[in-house]
């Protein structure tokens, strides 16, 4: 089996992972900011992390900044997918044959 054919199998499954890992993240550190007594610095001093009310709110946004990263990740290799994937409608090996052939 070679390796674009390997990718093609298990590219949806890994963008599939990708997006739902970057929403719990993002929605996660939305949460530490929407409700920190129980969520964020609360939370931290409870389970006895020093400094919990500077670490509640730089998790929370280390969170959200993760989440969102991973999230256009995500959108920006369906991009690539579609526009690299060796023969189908919107790919540039497609667009390269239709003009070739103009």
């Amino acid at each position: 089996m070679r390796l674009c054919e390997y990718y093609r199998m298990h590219a949806n499954a890994a963008i599939l992972i990708r997006l739902a890992a970057g929403a719990v993240f993002l929605s996660e550190g939305i949460q530490k900011f929407l409700d920190p007594a129980a969520l964020g610095a609360g939370r931290f001093e409870r389970i006895g992390i020093p400094q919990a009310q500077l670490m509640g709110p730089f998790v929370g946004g280390v969170e959200i900044a993760c989440g969102a990263l991973l999230l256009l990740v995500a959108m920006l290799m369906c991009f690539l997918y579609l526009a690299l994937a060796d023969g189908g409608r919107w790919s540039l090996d497609e667009w390269r044959r239709r003009r070739k052939s103009e």
